[in-house]
């Protein structure tokens, strides 16, 4: 639900804020370096099998 997501307020109103939605990722090779936290933000890409 809507409990999960942070509340964004913008601070102008011509500015559009980017549609939330929860997604489940699943790494298969996890990098030594890389740190994953609840509520980063992420730009994705989707491949079709």
């Amino acid at each position: 639900g809507n409990d999960l997501l942070p509340t964004v307020n913008p601070n102008f109103q011509w500015i559009r804020l980017a549609q939330r939605i929860p997604v489940k990722v699943t790494l298969n090779e996890m990098p030594k370096d890389l740190q994953l936290r609840v509520g980063m933000t992420a730009s994705i890409k989707i491949i079709k099998h």
